[in-house]
């Protein structure tokens, strides 16, 4: 067994040439590497020690090394095999930490999907670009899984995530995301903060479950806004006639108050909570 001190920050090479790791920047393995950043994600997280804390994408175990001492429960899921091996024995004294090897969307379905009525996960993580937006719409489909969680990711979607009506950037991940949590930009991170650094700029995102969600048929609301996206340059009259060919979208709009020629970005959320009901209505 090889021998890997506490903090995999300050080793990061080391032990990525002794377990053969070469980062694939393809797969956004990009590890973190700055000390005052991991305290920050973790300490958006708001952590206690009875939570249970999910990290998909540890690698090497640099944001874990930090996790372990705040909370009772920590599950890692990693897909790469070597990285796998270098946390279990990073991590094999640590009663708290649990691995799962294999693909992170499937890991994340089956937790959030097992879990105990009225038990919640929080994910604090340095999601692999690849992965987050299906990451983000398990956590808008699942809301009664997550508790506050703090997610690194591309600056560019953290932005489009948090976007307000009006904006540009606003589109599906923004209004479902948004639906059911609050979310804020609490730190812009710039390649400089990895090894290898990235290409683009890296945000953080605190998501925390609204006291105030909609009251609204999600699977008609979900389906409703990613009809209104489809085309983002088309008008939502248009998106929504030929996603439901067999209604009258004309007087449906009209009688939500909500413009022919208006687009998706520029709804607001009263306006896309009247419109699913307001369809799912004239569908009964």
């Amino acid at each position: 067994m090889i021998e890997l001190p506490s903090d995999p920050i300050q080793t990061l090479r080391r032990d990525l040439k002794i377990m053969n790791i070469h980062p694939n920047k393809l797969k956004g393995q990009n590890f973190l590497v700055h000390a005052r950043s991991r305290k920050k994600i973790i300490a958006g997280a708001d952590l206690s020690p009875s939570d249970t804390v999910i990290e998909i994408g540890p690698g090497t175990g640099i944001l874990t090394a930090a996790l372990v001492p705040e909370v009772s429960n920590c599950i890692l899921i990693e897909i790469e095999d070597a990285c796998v091996e270098l946390l279990k024995k990073r991590f094999e004294k640590s009663e708290s930490v649990s691995i799962l090897h294999g693909d992170g969307i499937d890991h994340l379905l089956r937790i959030v999907s097992e879990l105990p009525e009225g038990e919640k996960v929080k994910l604090v993580s340095n999601l692999p670009y690849g992965i987050t937006s299906p990451v983000l719409q398990i956590m808008a489909d699942h809301a009664d899984a997550f508790d506050t969680s703090s997610l690194l990711i591309q600056k560019e979607v953290a932005e489009r995530v948090a976007a307000a009506p009006g904006d540009s950037e606003r589109g599906f991940l923004s209004v479902i995301l948004q639906a059911r949590y609050a979310i804020r930009i609490t730190l812009h991170l710039p390649p400089s903060r990895f090894w290898p650094p990235p290409r683009v700029d890296s945000a953080v995102i605190i998501v925390t479950p609204r006291t105030d969600p909609p009251e609204i048929s999600w699977p008609v609301f979900r389906a409703l806004v990613s009809a209104v996206f489809t085309h983002r340059r088309k008008t939502v009259y248009n998106n929504l006639r030929r996603a439901y060919p067999d209604l009258e979208i004309l007087p449906v709009l009209e009688g939500c108050q909500i413009p022919r020629d208006i687009r998706g970005d520029a709804m607001t959320e009263i306006q896309f909570i009247n419109l699913c009901n307001a369809i799912e209505k004239v569908m009964e």
